[in-house]
């Protein structure tokens, strides 16, 4: 039992990294080229001098990039007959004889 999970682990674990790299390498470099090319202001500045509003604007837009950076609905997953757990959706039946089940 624990060399399964061990060895899940072993193949599992570099995927993950490499998926965590990417993806902050990509949140990294959307949020420079936001703040160096994009940005009306200079936020960093006004930042530092104490602007919450231009702190506030800065988060909304990490935001912004991160969100659509990490979503999936899960399509490349459907396409090779694959689901993983987070992506299980459950539905409820409810019956003639108004007992409800779940079913899969």
């Amino acid at each position: 039992m624990m060399n399964a999970v061990w060895h899940g682990v072993l193949i599992g674990l570099p995927i993950l990294l490499i998926h965590l790299t990417v993806t902050t390498a990509l949140l990294i470099g959307g949020v420079a080229i936001y703040v160096y090319v994009a940005a009306p202001y200079r936020e960093i500045e006004q930042i530092r001098e104490g602007n919450v509003a231009a702190a506030i604007v800065l988060s909304g837009q990490i935001l912004a990039i991160a969100i659509p950076a990490r979503c999936d609905d899960g399509e490349q997953h459907k396409r090779r007959g694959y689901r993983p757990m987070g992506h299980r959706r459950h539905h409820i039946a409810i019956h003639r004889d108004s007992r409800s089940t779940i079913a899969d």
